[in-house]
Parts: C-alpha cells; structure tokens; sequence
C-alpha cells in the first residue's frame, strides 16, 4: 500500500500521510516530481516521452513527461524526482544533476475506467541536465509501454491542439521549452567602473551593466556623478552595487547606516536595481541588515553580490536570498572562478525556484559555453577587462599609492570585443 505526503497548495508539508487511493478519491493535495529527459537533435532539442501503460489507473495509454512520479511518505521533492528517474528510466542521477524549472498546482477532475478520479496536485518540475549519459537509459514496464523521442516543436503543437494523445500540462511545457531555448532570460551583465568600459560593454551587446567604482579591488560604491553619465551615455538598464569599503562584509553601524544612505540616494537617481550582501561574524547571511536595506530600496530589484560565496553555507544562503525576496544571486559557487565552481552552480541553479542565479568571475565566451552545457545558466557576470597602459610620461618609481602589486600605470578597461564574444557565446 501507497502513502502519500499532503501537502498545501504553495507545496509545504501538513504533517499527515495517507493511502493513494484514498487521496485521489477525496481529492486532497499531494506532491509529485516530474522530470525531463532531453537530446541535442538534427534540428533542436527533442525531448523523450514516456506513453503509459493502457491500465493505467490514470490517463491510461497517453504520452506523458519523461519521467514522473509522487512524493511518498518521508520524501521530499528532489529525492521523489531521484528516485523516480532510477525505478521508471534506469538512470542513476544524484540531485545535482537535475535543474529546477518550476513549482505548479493543477486541480482535475477525472473518470478513469468508470471510476472518479480527483488530482489535486503540487509538483516541482526538473530537467535532467542534457549531458547527463543516458548509456542505461531503459523503462519499467509495470508502468510504461514504450518511450519516444519527439522533436520539441512538435510536441508544443499538439499540446496547442489540446491533443488527447497527451496528458502533458502545457505551462509545465512551456516551462521546459522557455528553458531549452533561453527565451526572456538570457542576460549578458557586463561590471563597469568608468564611462569608457561603459560605453565599450554597450558597443559589445552587454544587457545591462554592474556600476562600481574601483573594481580592481573588487568594486565599492560608484559617485552619483558616475551613475548619471553612464545612464546618459548607454541608456543600458544600471544596476548599481552598494558597498561601503573594500574588505569583508561584515558592516558595523557607521557602515550600514552609509549603505542605508546610499540605497536611498539610488532610488531617487533612478537606479534600475541594487547590488548588495551583508554576512553575520559567523558566515551567514544577515537578513536583517539585508531586509532594512531591501525596505530602502522601495521595490528596486536586488541582486545579492558575491558575498554569497563568502558564506558559510551556500545551499542555507540562497534560501535565505530567497525568502528575502532577492531576485539575482551573483556567484561563482563558491570557488576562485565560476568553471571551477560549476558542480555547486549546477546544484544551486537546480535549487533556485524564483531566484535567477548569475555565474560570475572567469566569465568569457569559452566559459559562458562550458557553464551553459554543464549548470543551464543563462545568466552571465563579466569585466571583460584588458589593460591600457597610461599616458604617463614622468613616472616616479619610489611611490606606490595604491594596493602592493596594483600599477598606477595600468588602467583597467572593458574590451567591446570581449563582450561581443561572450554575448555570441550566451545566443549560440
């Protein structure tokens, strides 16, 4: 006998389990785990399609989602979906090889062989990462009679059709297809510090741009003087970063009451969205400096900076984010470079739900190509930076003003090219 988890509608745990049969026929809210199983074909991606048995006891015969399944009593999502692809397709993946597309809630009503059939159902959507090998890729046959590999296209048309063939959700779907194709959510985000690099991102492609000032040391809050001319220049969406000083993250009240002066300031310039983070002594985030700062905001979209790879924590820091309300996560998975950290991108790109998470540091367009492949990130941080040597004439040798190692000589500069690459990279 089958147990289920109850659920309420946003996909939380009521605490109480009870038998499948009992569930469908009273119509309570469960959970269940659907997961997509993709190929690069002739032309696009064709998506592999499961058709059910014919005594079935629900939609008998249809073609369905790759692999899909309930969450029984003392699952979660992740390990359902899991747990799922290894009994119905023989495929041995671990969670970080799936990546989360969405949460949905659908209500039917149902008469399946002459019986009522109710499905209140909460399930999270997952694609199975498309180079994942499908060497033992089989079926249960207790539960399916055959799978087909169909292109995309094709199967949007016959779900536009309202084909009876199919029991797939169409916004589940439409989910998927929004995802293999990257439409609306492919963003080239280019950080700048002078009108020059601004320029030279906007010539290259770049979506938007990352204002700071002095990003050889990793970026610190941009004059108001700066962000105005950037805006007047490009006319690119400005996302500008707040961050008091160089060093760690962790503001004392001097400090926060700047940022807090600083994110107001920006509302009232115009600012298209802030850049923050904000870290407790112990590696998390706070989230009470983050919410203050998020209230000053007034509603501008926040993106939580790389202070979020500082954390303790990642997987505990991007609920946190989310539970805030942040919109981006900018992050290189915890590592010197974002190729590096790309096991851990995969992992929180799988995890995100709401939260767009955007791989920074190392970004170029042999990086962007290899992240795309390997996390299904569409959502890149990059300087793009060359060097320019200065026009200095006389230059005095026995002074250093800045950080050892950092020549006043050398003035860092975004390369159009390299962005136009690295947008190529993103649309390929």
């Amino acid at each position: 006998m089958e147990y289920f988890e109850l659920l309420n509608t946003r996909g939380e745990k009521l605490g109480r389990v009870k038998e499948r049969e009992a569930v469908h026929r009273d119509g309570d809210v469960h959970g269940a785990s659907h997961v997509w199983v993709v190929r690069r074909g002739t032309s696009g991606y064709e998506v592999l399609l499961q058709k059910r048995r014919p005594d079935k006891d629900s939609f008998p015969g249809c073609l369905d989602t790759s692999c899909a399944g309930h969450m029984t009593a003392g699952e979660d999502f992740v390990s359902a979906a899991v747990r799922e692809l290894r009994e119905e397709l023989g495929l041995a993946a671990a969670p970080e090889d799936l990546i989360f597309l969405e949460r949905r809630y659908v209500e039917g009503e149902h008469v399946f062989h002459g019986c009522p059939f109710r499905n209140h159902e909460v399930f999270d959507v997952y694609l199975l990462r498309p180079d994942f090998p499908l060497d033992g890729l089989s079926w249960q046959r207790e539960e399916i009679s055959g799978l087909i590999w169909q292109p995309a296209g094709q199967v949007e048309e016959q779900l536009a059709a309202g084909s009876a063939d199919y029991c797939i959700d169409p916004g589940e779907f439409a989910a998927l297809e929004r995802y293999l194709t990257g439409r609306g959510k492919r963003i080239l985000e280019v950080c700048v510090d002078s009108v020059e690099s601004a320029v030279n991102a906007r010539t290259g492609g770049a979506d938007r741009l990352e204002l700071c000032a002095d990003l050889p040391v990793g970026g610190v809050t941009p004059s108001i003087a700066l962000f105005e001319r950037v805006k007047e220049k490009t006319g690119l969406p400005v996302h500008v970063l707040l961050r008091p000083r160089f060093g760690d993250f962790l503001y004392d009240e001097e400090e926060f009451a700047l940022l807090k002066r600083q994110a107001a300031l920006y509302r009232q310039a115009g600012a298209d969205a802030l850049v923050i983070g904000c870290l407790t002594p112990d590696g998390r985030l706070d989230e009470e400096q983050m919410g203050r700062l998020m209230e000053e905001a007034g509603g501008l979209p926040v993106t939580l900076h790389r202070a979020f790879d500082m954390c303790r924590d990642m997987d505990e820091a991007l609920k946190q984010a989310r539970a805030l309300g942040v919109g981006t996560v900018l992050t290189s998975g915890g590592c010197a470079c974002a190729l590096e950290g790309a096991k851990n991108l995969a992992r929180l790109q799988a995890h995100a739900g709401a939260v767009e998470i955007m791989a920074g540091a190392g970004i170029d367009a042999g990086a962007i190509r290899s992240l795309r492949r390997s996390t299904g990130i569409f959502s890149y941080h990059m300087s793009g930076k060359r060097i320019r040597q200065s026009a200095m004439q006389y230059r005095n040798p026995r002074v250093n003003m800045g950080l050892p190692g950092l020549s006043e000589y050398e003035i860092w500069v975004t390369d159009a090219g390299a962005v136009e690459q690295a947008r190529a990279a993103l649309w390929e």
